[in-house]
């Protein structure tokens, strides 16, 4: 059995991140990723990606989560999102309502934060 993995990120690949994302492309694993404000173009625009790309894992820095749930941005009955599998969130400390929040708008999602210099993934 193959095991397609596509991962997310939406944090700056100057960041941490770069460390885990450029393992990953090592590793042969498809990478879709993006730089910029993720509600820009439109409130979906997230959601759209992963429908379109069929990703399976996305990177979120957990101020995104945050300004989501203020804005009432989440993804539509439209959205196929079932190849979804994990969202990790990082960046700084994610807020137990963003916690709430992203668990019932993405009910079978593994949700995970990692912050801080001595984090593990």
């Amino acid at each position: 059995m193959i095991l397609i993995i596509r991962y997310y990120s939406i944090t700056q690949v100057g960041w941490v991140s770069w460390s885990l994302i450029s393992s990953l492309h090592c590793l042969g694993e498809a990478l879709v990723l993006f730089e910029g404000t993720p509600f820009f173009l439109s409130p979906t625009q997230i959601w759209d990606l992963i429908d379109k790309h069929k990703i399976s894992h996305i990177i979120f820095p957990a101020n995104v989560i945050d300004e989501y749930q203020k804005r009432g941005y989440a993804p539509t009955r439209d959205h196929d999102l079932s190849s979804l599998k994990l969202l990790l969130a990082g960046g700084s400390v994610v807020k137990p309502r963003n916690t709430d929040y992203m668990n019932q708008i993405l009910k079978d999602v593994s949700f995970a934060a990692s912050y801080g210099n001595f984090s593990l993934i």
